[in-house]
């Protein structure tokens, strides 16, 4: 007898932030809200097949610190029972949010608003579980679109310009797509209005179509909107909708039917961190533009001497239908996704970042490159150890032995 395939929506707005620091761009900018140019919302998916469940969650923040991603974990699998290799936690990484993840002198996190957050996430989660209706039909894409980013890193470097995701019909009840595209959301600059950038623009027209929405962002790290391109931070409402359209078009035009089929994982991954002496640290200290935060940084890097040269971490992965999306706890770079597709060929791999606890940035290090941005001064500002050259082939080739196992492989 053939199982039945249900999927649930459901959403909450996050309280305004208004008179809350923002998150992003600098270092002591103070950039406190005052407005709201558009609302941010978690949006959550819950996805059942026989026994399988899986629940995704993407929210309109920046990131989340480890208490917070803790506590949220927690409550889903208490509340809801759902375990925790079946939970995608992520966020789509706006740069006009509040702050919700410990980036050193980079917006100041508000105890009054970061105890309104876990809440709003229970409450997506609940509104999905109960709209569970049969899905009658279910596709996928895999398409390129004219990018709505580039390589910010490397002039004319990769950049993974393909949409990817899967759209679940459910008969007379609204489709519940789930759409992946890797660029920064950080279109509109340092304005003090809050916004969920064109993540938000996205399922918001795609609610006015009849469609809920939700936006999984790729490996964004070393990806900026085009608009940057040409201006930093010159992007208006109209650049949102643009970039909006764009991805939303390439989706709806990509769309293939595919079989239903439901299946999740949660794997320890490790990556290789830069060995680091007392020397090392104080003269990395030392030569960083904020002594602030440096200092912050040698005593944190001081502790963890002697400890071993890599990092270990969860990672989750979701297969719906023919399309698998995993979840890692950093802004990661493109190769990361490039790396786990080509064990794969053909394979709809959609790497996302900003999931759980996010660490930093993962990036693709190449010769010269130890002291560029991503490796050397988020690494302070995040207050982690410095990534190791290879780290982002590493995790890319651990996400693409963890797909062949969700996709029934051989010799996963």
């Amino acid at each position: 007898m053939k199982q039945a395939f249900l999927a649930g929506y459901g959403e909450a707005a996050f309280a305004s932030p208004k008179g809350v620091e923002l998150c992003g761009y600098g270092y002591d900018l103070e950039r406190v809200c005052t407005g709201v140019m558009d609302g941010l919302k978690v949006r959550a998916a819950a996805l059942e097949m026989g026994d399988t469940r899986a629940l995704i969650l993407s929210a309109d923040l920046i990131g989340l610190g480890r208490e917070l991603s803790e506590e949220i974990r927690a409550a889903l699998e208490k509340e809801l029972g759902y375990r925790q290799e079946e939970i995608l936690l992520v966020c789509t990484h706006t740069h006009t949010g509040p702050a919700t993840n410990d980036l050193l002198s980079c917006g100041e996190m508000d105890e009054a608003y970061m105890r309104t957050v876990p809440e709003r996430f229970l409450k997506a989660a609940r509104r999905a579980w109960r709209d569970r209706s049969a899905v009658t039909r279910c596709e996928q894409v895999s398409r390129p679109i004219e990018p709505i980013g580039y390589n910010r890193v490397w002039p004319d470097g990769p950049h993974d310009a393909m949409v990817r995701g899967v759209m679940l019909r459910r008969g007379e009840k609204e489709p519940l797509a789930l759409v992946s595209y890797p660029c920064h959301p950080v279109t509109l600059g340092k304005r003090a209005t809050c916004s969920a950038d064109y993540p938000g623009m996205l399922c918001r027209m795609a609610n006015k179509q009849g469609v809920r929405a939700i936006f999984l962002n790729g490996c964004c790290g070393d990806i900026d909107p085009v608009s940057n391109r040409v201006k930093w931070g010159s992007g208006t409402r109209t650049t949102l909708r643009k970039y909006a359209e764009g991805i939303w078009e390439g989706f709806i035009g990509g769309l293939k039917k595919t079989d239903p089929c439901l299946d999740s994982t949660r794997f320890e991954a490790s990556i290789p961190l830069r060995p680091l002496d007392a020397a090392e640290v104080d003269s990395l200290a030392n030569g960083f533009s904020h002594q602030g935060v440096a200092q912050i940084w040698r005593g944190d890097m001081r502790a963890k001497m002697g400890e071993p040269d890599e990092e270990r971490f969860m990672v989750s992965g979701v297969r719906v239908g023919d399309t698998a999306f995993f979840a890692v706890p950093y802004e990661g770079f493109t190769r990361i996704g490039d790396s786990a597709r080509e064990l794969l060929p053909g394979k709809n791999i959609a790497v996302l970042g900003c999931a759980d606890w996010t660490r930093g940035y993962l990036p693709d290090v190449g010769p010269g490159e130890e002291l560029s941005y991503a490796a050397y001064s988020a690494a302070l500002l995040y207050r982690h150890r410095i990534i190791a050259p290879g780290a982002a082939d590493a995790l890319g080739r651990q996400i693409g032995a963890a797909a062949k196992g969700i996709y029934g492989e051989k010799n996963a």
